[in-house]
């Protein structure tokens, strides 16, 4: 059966008009509307409805239901609490057994009464559906398990304890502490059997000045090892166990039985058959069980949107959706201890079509179902947006006949915003192929040309506004870094191109955002777009674009700079900054040659290079290279003058540092302050400065002006400097480890390796040290 309407004025308008106003077509007229709006730029007014009709599609349901009757047994304990209906009996099963008949002839009766009635579905009888309730029977009797006890004997236990798993029954166990050893390591030696003091003692240091030599008498503070008077070769007796090796067991508190966890101490529990009650039984009942099978056919002039259709809801699927049926013939019949029924219904499948208009274009379109399901759309958003999309094609066809620096950007621009009022255009222009809403309603070959033409449209503005931006930038650069190449030097044609080529990026960024943003529908789809051509490396191209000018005019620059700068200007600009006095100096004093070390300082420092004034002034406090006439010999007033100087210059001198604290250790001149040049010494220490490690070691190894001495720092300090290869430190390195100072024992393997890469870096004292085997007593 069909129902049509069309818009026309012919006799009948009124019942095409009804046709119209029918509620399937309106619903499927508005989500039209609903699609157009949400895809497209069109309004809903834009969309017009011309035809409809609704086609009543019947389809055959052939319903088989087969009825089998089955006992149903279940096991009840003594909890089992029967209601009025249930029965007890000596043999429940056999008493249910007997019911099955009768249950299967009402099962039959009431099936067929469901079915019969009016709008009934084919799915009203199914293996859900109770058509009969048998009796109960029910039978309890004594439980074998427990013999009507209730409970049984806890088999993890004997009476409610067992024996403590600790101790396993000797109230005793090993001492935690010495672990039945009797005795412990000693606390005040840490188990040496031998513990360190310092004593002072005045020693003779000799001074050679200009060839002649004097005494000098210093404080030093020397390490003495003595037995410990608290343990006897480094174990004291263990105060837990009293030197019993055993305690009283921590567990079971020396009762030496604990109470069972699976019984909590009774030494039984319910039974498990029984559930503590002393009764076990059997329930009994007979049942109906229903199967129901189905399938569906087409009549021979079914609707040719059937196919269509039967690609989106399969036919067997289809009668679930019918929201009517009607039963034409239902049958019965009886097979052995069964029933089957037969029945046959016929539903109505409405199948929807409407034509529609808009943007001057008509559209055909069906669907089906009371839930409006789509079958033909009749390409209608791609269609819709066809036209904006060749508009936009058309815009960038034409881009080429603009001028370099004055590219009409109007053209494109308002082609894409026009193209971007479409949501899914605006989706689709972001996303492209993979977002699935769009492929749903449009090919993924049209998604991905809508996605190729917005990026390249938005890439030729970014471009065009990079183009836009060049000359301005360009005149900015020529002005600026010419007058801070002339004005200022080097330093500021180079601060004045980071300055324009970051000003300049900041403008085109902002300027590209604002065309963007009134661009696209949103701010955030702008960003979005911004950030898609920064990940796909679209911008480099506008950015080298910009920035080349004002790097290339900075090179420019440098190159010119120093063929017009004043030659005595120049040559004091690099003795002050280069810094190749300190690197030279330095050099030659790693190489060993000491002197030739100490008088490149002297020179670079006199000429005024700041980054030498720390290290000279240590070479002076230390007596570093020091030869016959050099004027300032042992002197701390030129110490201090130096480092003075160099603090001025930059306050975190290490050099400076490791100079003053020298002083300070020493007390010459200055009065000595250990706190305060044992700080400055850790402090260039920690900056990385491997003299002033060397000198914080052996200050700490030897006990040299500080108040006790500590090997474990000592070995610190040893360790970084040797690890940056320093000879002195891997020397004394190989004596700690010779001795075992700091660490558990001797190390003489790992002494002799130390001492030969000593060795290696020009140590002479390693040298002898490696040929005679052992640490040589000077």
């Amino acid at each position: 059966m069909e129902q049509q309407f069309a818009g026309s004025s012919e006799p009948g308008q009124n019942q095409d008009l009804k046709l119209a106003q029918d509620p399937l077509v309106q619903r499927m007229f508005h989500q039209t509307q609903e699609l157009v709006a949400s895809c497209t730029r069109f309004l809903p007014s834009d969309v017009e409805l011309q035809t409809s009709r609704i086609n009543q599609q019947s389809i055959l349901i052939n319903a088989h239901y087969r009825l089998t009757p089955k006992v149903q047994t279940k096991h009840i304990t003594g909890h089992f609490s029967p209601t009025e209906q249930d029965q007890q009996h000596a043999a429940p099963e056999k008493a249910a057994a007997s019911e099955l008949p009768s249950l299967l002839q009402g099962a039959s009766q009431a099936a067929q009464d469901i079915l019969n009635k009016p709008q009934a579905r084919y799915t009203a009888v199914n293996g859900n559906t109770s058509l009969v309730r048998g009796t109960r029977f029910w039978s309890l009797g004594t439980c074998d398990n427990c013999n009507g006890n209730r409970t049984i004997r806890c088999i993890h236990c004997d009476g409610g304890t067992t024996a403590c798993s600790s101790c396993h029954g000797s109230a005793e166990e090993s001492c935690p502490q010495c672990f039945g050893a009797c005795t412990i390591s000693c606390m005040q030696c840490g188990g040496l059997g031998t513990i360190t003091s310092t004593e002072q003692v005045s020693v003779t240091h000799t001074v050679y000045i200009d060839g002649q030599s004097h005494n000098e008498y210093r404080t030093e503070y020397h390490n003495v090892q003595r037995q410990c008077p608290s343990c006897s070769f480094g174990r004291t007796d263990c105060p837990t166990c009293n030197r019993h090796g055993r305690v009283q067991c921590r567990t079971c508190h020396g009762a030496r039985r604990l109470e069972c966890q699976f019984c909590n101490g009774k030494g039984a529990h319910a039974c498990p058959r029984c559930d503590g009650s002393g009764q076990y039984g059997i329930l009994a009942a007979g049942n109906i069980a229903v199967e129901c099978h189905s399938n569906a056919e087409l009549p021979p002039d079914a609707d040719p949107l059937m196919p269509l259709i039967q690609q989106i809801h399969p036919l067997e699927m289809l009668p679930q959706t019918l929201d009517k049926q009607a039963l034409q013939e239902l049958k019965g019949s009886s097979q052995g201890s069964c029933f089957q029924l037969h029945a046959r219904f016929t539903g109505q499948l409405e199948i929807i079509r409407i034509g529609i208009r808009c943007a001057e274009q008509d559209f055909s379109l069906s669907a089906f179902g009371k839930q409006i399901e789509w079958v033909e759309q009749d390409n209608l958003v791609e269609r819709l947006l066809t036209g904006d999309l060749t508009l936009l094609e058309k815009a960038l066809l034409d881009v080429d006949r603009d001028t370099f620096f004055k590219p009409n950007r109007l053209p494109v621009q308002q082609a894409l915003r026009n193209a971007l009022q479409a949501s899914l255009h605006e989706q689709l222009a972001l996303d492209g192929a993979g977002n699935n809403s769009g492929n749903q309603i449009v090919s993924s070959e049209f998604a991905q040309r809508i996605h190729a033409r917005s990026q390249t449209a938005v890439h030729w503005l970014a471009k065009a506004n990079a183009r836009v931006l060049w000359p301005w930038l360009v005149g900015a650069a020529v002005v600026l870094e010419a007058a801070a190449a002339i004005m200022g030097g080097m330093a500021a044609t180079w601060l004045v191109c980071f300055l324009l080529v970051s000003s300049g990026l900041l403008i085109y960024r902002f300027q590209t955002l604002r065309i963007f943003k009134s661009t696209y529908p949103s701010t955030e789809a702008a960003k979005k777009s911004w950030s898609l051509l920064w990940q796909q490396k679209k911008l480099l191209g506008p950015i080298c674009f910009l920035v080349a000018p004002a790097v290339v005019l900075a090179i420019a620059a440098t190159i010119w700079l120093p063929a017009h700068i004043n030659p005595e200007q120049a040559i004091q600009t690099t003795t002050k900054s280069s810094g190749n006095g300190i690197t030279q100096s330095v050099q030659a004093w790693q190489q060993g040659e000491v002197i030739k070390a100490r008088a490149l300082a002297k020179d670079f420092a006199q000429r005024g290079d700041s980054s030498v004034f720390g290290f000279y002034a240590w070479l002076i406090a230390a007596d570093v290279g020091v030869q016959a006439g050099d004027a300032v010999v042992n002197d701390p007033d030129a110490a201090q003058t130096w480092i003075d100087r160099a603090f001025e210059v930059n306050k975190n001198d290490l050099w400076a540092k490791t100079a003053q604290a020298t002083l300070l250790l020493e007390g010459r001149e200055v009065p000595r302050d250990i706190s305060k040049g044992t700080e400055l010494l850790e402090s260039a220490a920690e900056g990385g400065l491997v003299p002033a490690m060397y000198m914080a070691g052996q200050y700490a190894l030897k006990g040299k002006h500080v108040s006790q001495s500590n090997i474990i720092q000592a070995r610190k300090w040893f360790e970084r400097a040797a690890a940056q290869h320093d000879s002195d430190s891997l020397y004394a390195l190989g004596n700690l480890d010779w001795y075992g100072l700091g660490i558990s024992r001797p190390n003489h393997k790992k002494a002799l390796q130390e001492w030969k890469e000593s060795a290696a870096l020009g140590n002479k004292e390693a040298e002898k040290t490696v040929k005679a085997g052992r640490p040589i007593k000077s």
